[in-house]
């Protein structure tokens, strides 16, 4: 696998898949070999955008297609640390984006006791640092809840 990843090295990573014969790893090589991963130019309904517009889109459609969908987080209500929820409120409501604590235990655990009633929970936490104490929610309370709702006897 050394050998091809230095061929491919070589030729500038302009490896599509399958052009490598014998390699396990046809796939992997072809993405190595692209610089962008953005659809061509002739693919009907797409359009090029950066990572917190497409967040932003993919948000937008999941709130507009599921009403029972609510966005909750940090500052989401005024588009986020990274300005991914820009305009969601305006669209969607207060009801359903809004504003939680900076505490990321209570907004992990609301998003357990929200979906634990049939809503759609989207939970923002900005920072990756911060998913350890969320965690300790969904590991904790959602798992006892998953066991109670299914009453499942583990011993």
């Amino acid at each position: 696998m050394a050998t091809l990843l230095h061929r491919a090295a070589r030729t500038g990573f302009n490896v599509a898949p399958g052009s490598v014969p014998g390699s396990p790893n046809k796939w992997l090589l072809g993405l190595l070999g692209r610089r962008s991963f953005a659809a061509p130019a002739s693919a009907p309904g797409t359009k090029r955008m950066n990572m917190f517009t497409a967040i932003n889109d993919a948000l937008n459609i999941a709130l507009a297609t599921d009403p029972k969908a609510c966005l909750f987080g940090e500052d989401v209500a005024f588009g986020g640390v990274f300005r991914c929820s820009v305009d969601l409120r305006d669209r969607h409501g207060p009801s359903r984006v809004f504003n939680t604590p900076l505490c990321e235990q209570g907004i992990a655990a609301f998003g357990i006791g929200l979906a634990s009633n049939g809503a759609t929970a989207i939970a923002e936490i900005q920072f990756a640092d911060y998913i350890f104490p969320a965690f300790d929610q969904v590991t904790s309370w959602g798992d006892c809840l998953r066991r109670h709702h299914f009453r499942l006897m583990i011993m």
